[in-house]
């Protein structure tokens, strides 16, 4: 079996049914796009004829009747195919199959499915078994309170947040081992970053609540350290506080769009500006269905950065984009920084790192290291 079917066979029966479910909806969805931009074409060549009068013209209207009897028929077809293949599927399922979030193969997907969709994932009860409830994580396994003690913890946590279809296993292996040489204990989380960052935020914070309650040893403080949605999410789970909230001392974002991310904003405007013509119309709407989560991203953080947390706020500058402000290719040098400067301890510009070189990059290990280590 290849690489990227290995984990279908051990899926459980209700990620089974989800996964066949998610195909046959999104086939769907595609054939009616297709479809209602074919019908639209249509329609501006019927009209464009018209002038020509009968002899000039060609069997549009019958040819747009066949086309969407086409497109409705593959739609329909996958969409009971889905349904139907759904619960068949399940019952093919090993009963002691692992839940596939578990197993390093179906991580990387997971979390562009997630990403791309997961508000959908979250909300829909037949696709659900599909997201990832935020969680610690150790390489592909969810830690849980037993498991805290392999963790060589410490008195000072260090959580990992990861942004928008990322997962834990994309930190840099040093980061972690940087943290333990100044005495922190490194944890990652995992979860959904298609929601909104709202709700991976109060995610966090139930999160932080009961890890506070479990950690094996007394814990002193916290130390958060987000990658662009990342910080996001942290930012925001800082502002509804909690239990944990008292021990945090230092938060780390980097690359990380508080003001927004000029390209999330500019695929808004292309997308309002294709729902203005008939033919780019249904493409336009397809489009407007990515996540909450990648939407989220246009204007960054409503919270309020917290005022007793000492602010690291670090921003790559891609090569060749240097010596101008558009930062890492994503994310603006600008948004990066935009922490009022009397909470911010410190700013850091990276020459020559792109979005994802942010998530191992010995620069970035020398703060964390500075952060951890700082009593």
């Amino acid at each position: 079996m290849s690489r990227s079917a290995s984990w279908w066979r051990p899926m459980q029966a209700d990620e089974r049914a989800a996964a066949v479910r998610a195909g046959g909806a999104a086939v769907s969805r595609v054939a009616r796009t297709a479809g209602e931009t074919h019908a639209a074409i249509l329609r501006m060549v019927r009209t464009g004829l018209r002038p020509l009068g009968p002899a000039g013209g060609i069997p549009v209207g019958a040819t747009g009747l066949m086309a969407r009897a086409n497109y409705g028929a593959v739609a329909a077809v996958a969409q009971a195919a889905g349904a139907i293949g759904g619960p068949v599927a399940a019952r093919t399922a090993a009963p002691d199959a692992p839940p596939v979030a578990d197993q390093p193969g179906a991580v990387p997907w997971l979390a562009a499915l997630g990403g791309a969709f997961g508000d959908h994932l979250v909300g829909d009860p037949d696709l659900r078994p599909l997201a990832v409830p935020m969680a610690l994580r150790s390489g592909a396994a969810a830690l849980g309170p037993a498991d805290l003690a392999d963790q060589a913890p410490t008195g000072t946590l260090v959580l990992f947040v990861h942004g928008l279809c990322s997962h834990e296993s994309m930190w840099g292996a040093g980061y972690a081992d940087t943290a333990r040489r100044h005495g922190g204990s490194p944890v990652a989380v995992r979860y959904t970053t298609g929601q909104p960052v709202e709700d991976s935020a109060a995610e966090l914070a139930t999160l932080l609540d009961s890890v506070v309650v479990a950690w094996p040893v007394l814990l002193e403080r916290i130390v958060l350290v987000g990658h662009s949605m990342g910080g996001l999410v942290l930012r925001a789970a800082l502002a509804l506080g909690g239990a944990w909230r008292g021990l945090v001392t230092h938060a780390v974002t980097l690359g990380t769009p508080h003001a927004g991310a000029p390209l999330e904003r500019a695929a808004r405007a292309m997308l309002a500006l294709a729902a203005r013509h008939p033919v780019t119309a249904p493409v336009g709407s397809l489009g407007d269905e990515r996540s909450a989560g990648i939407k989220d991203l246009a204007f960054g953080s409503p919270a309020e950065a917290a005022p007793d947390v000492a602010w690291h706020l670090v921003a790559g500058v891609a090569p060749g984009l240097a010596p101008s402000r558009l930062g890492d290719g994503l994310v603006t040098l600008d948004s990066a920084f935009d922490v009022p400067a009397e909470r911010v301890a410190r700013r850091l510009r990276i020459d020559g790192a792109d979005h994802l070189a942010l998530l191992d990059h010995p620069e970035v290990a020398d703060l964390l290291g500075a952060v951890v280590g700082a009593t």
